[in-house]
């Protein structure tokens, strides 16, 4: 069994962004939303390009760059966040049945346990989809 955790892929872009673009380019050097748009726009830009040169759903574009610094570069900020070009590759190779996906946001919970709650709830679906009882 895969299971595939997914992100909302705005906050997802964002959090990427926040943690790892070098502000370099940025107004003084602040990592602000209107920042994080200048770069998305630019990304998506860019990411329409490869996937128009390359058939669909080859995700050859987000997946590159491939070398041991790609969580670092800037495009994976947005590629990373393609769940439905991922998925439609991986179940060339494997059949659904095989495949568990979770959403982050089952594992969240603001309430005063510390988000013990969001993670038992979390843990269940897990449990589920391995087709394990919880002791």
């Amino acid at each position: 069994m895969q299971l595939v955790m997914v992100r909302e892929p705005v906050a997802r872009a964002y959090s990427h962004f926040s943690h790892f673009q070098d502000p370099a380019d940025c107004e003084n050097r602040r990592k602000t939303p209107k920042c994080f748009h200048m770069h998305a726009v630019a990304w998506a830009a860019e990411l329409t390009a490869c996937l128009s040169r390359h058939a669909p759903p080859d995700p050859h574009c987000a997946f590159r760059p491939t070398n041991k610094d790609a969580w670092k570069m800037t495009l994976r900020t947005l590629s990373l966040g393609l769940y439905a070009l991922f998925l439609t590759w991986w179940l060339r190779f494997f059949d659904k049945s095989g495949f568990c996906v979770l959403d982050l946001s089952d594992f969240h919970h603001d309430g005063a346990d510390g988000g013990l709650a969001g993670i038992d709830r979390g843990m269940q679906l897990i449990h589920e989809c391995v087709g394990l009882t919880p002791r």
